[in-house]
């Protein structure tokens, strides 16, 4: 009995210091989540942008050849926006490739990290069985006076007990507990 009780604080103090960690592994998880869907979404505006300016050059390339030679000015015109669009496409292509270099690193990111995430819950769903077991035990223990007069009628309180004497596989704790 004073063995579950002298466990019972250390198993507590693992269980919130797993659950802080949970907290800010989730915390992270979202923030992480939420960078890649606003990389995403300039991905996709970036796209549509580079295919919008892909038509206009197109049309303007129709117009351009549609147009009368002798209007020079209106030709060099035309050929100025179709080079600064060119630009512009030039920088939104740039642009694209490197937000998808960031969304593929946090991509890369956020594996590891729901990983971890995983592994804590896990901990923690551990830690807390095994609390509930062992605070099981001890309730069942201290309500048992009887068992302790017993003990000392047989001449037995003072013998070591059976239970603290098995040695359990870590895997099988929380099985040995339930039982």
């Amino acid at each position: 009995m004073e063995n579950a009780t002298d466990v019972l604080p250390e198993i507590e103090a693992i269980l919130q210091t797993t659950q802080q960690r949970v907290t800010e592994l989730q915390r992270e998880l979202a923030l992480a989540e939420q960078a890649r869907q606003v990389n995403e979404t300039h991905l996709q505006h970036a796209a549509k942008t580079l295919q919008q300016l892909d038509i206009r050059q197109t049309r303007l390339s129709h117009e351009h050849g549609s147009l009368p030679s002798e209007d020079l000015g209106a030709i060099e015109a035309f050929e100025r926006e179709l080079n600064a669009m060119a630009a512009l496409r030039d920088e939104l292509a740039e642009q694209f490739e490197l937000v998808q270099h960031k969304l593929a690193t946090l991509e890369g990111q956020r594996q590891p990290l729901r990983t971890q995430l995983e592994q804590h819950t896990r901990s923690l769903h551990q830690v807390e069985g095994e609390l509930a077991g062992l605070a099981k035990v001890q309730k069942h223990l201290i309500a048992s006076v009887r068992t302790y007069a017993w003990l000392a009628r047989k001449r037995l309180k003072n013998w070591p007990r059976l239970w603290r004497q098995i040695d359990v596989t870590r895997c099988w704790e929380t099985e040995l507990v339930a039982v």
